[in-house]
């Protein structure tokens, strides 16, 4: 059985050839020059991501990266399973000071998705940041957050840090 190590790329040069792999594709699905403006003055969501995908004919998961790379709120996307937090994107204007919580906090609304039978996708709804970040300033932040469940049963959340 191959471990995740054993797929992925395993030096810094094939890191870096994947990253700009993956950057040209985005650009091929998602261009910057159409996707800016429909996200100018929208909410860091899974619902303007999900707007994104059906106007790009995209996955969910690669338009709402897009969305969190090229926002200008400060953000993150997160990918959960029951076990631990599998991957996560930051966006530049992201607090060098506050980390994204390696679990799902049990009274996120990510949470009832990832241990419970149903799927579909959670409403954006503000919660304090102490449930998806750590670091200084968590406890008297909120942010907003928005997960869907996956068909691997992981959840994938994006949160954006607001007033």
């Amino acid at each position: 059985m191959c471990a995740k190590e054993d797929i992925g790329p395993q030096n810094a040069e094939a890191k870096s050839v994947e990253a700009n792999a993956n950057a040209y594709a985005s650009q091929l699905i998602l261009p910057d020059y159409l996707v800016l403006p429909r996200i100018e003055r929208k909410p860091v969501s899974l619902d303007t991501a999900e707007t994104i995908r059906k106007e790009f004919n995209a996955s969910l998961t690669a338009a709402a990266i897009k969305l969190v790379k090229k926002a200008a709120t400060p953000c993150c996307a997160i990918c959960h399973s029951q076990s631990k937090r599998e991957w996560f994107v930051t966006n530049a204007s992201f607090p060098s000071g506050l980390y994204v919580a390696k679990e799902m906090h049990a009274d996120s609304d990510g949470f009832v998705l990832l241990y419970g039978a149903n799927g579909g996708m959670t409403r954006a709804k503000k919660e304090p940041a102490s449930r998806w970040l750590n670091g200084s300033g968590v406890f008297t932040t909120s942010v907003l957050a928005q997960s869907v469940k996956l068909p691997d049963q992981t959840v994938f959340s994006v949160i954006a840090i607001v007033g």
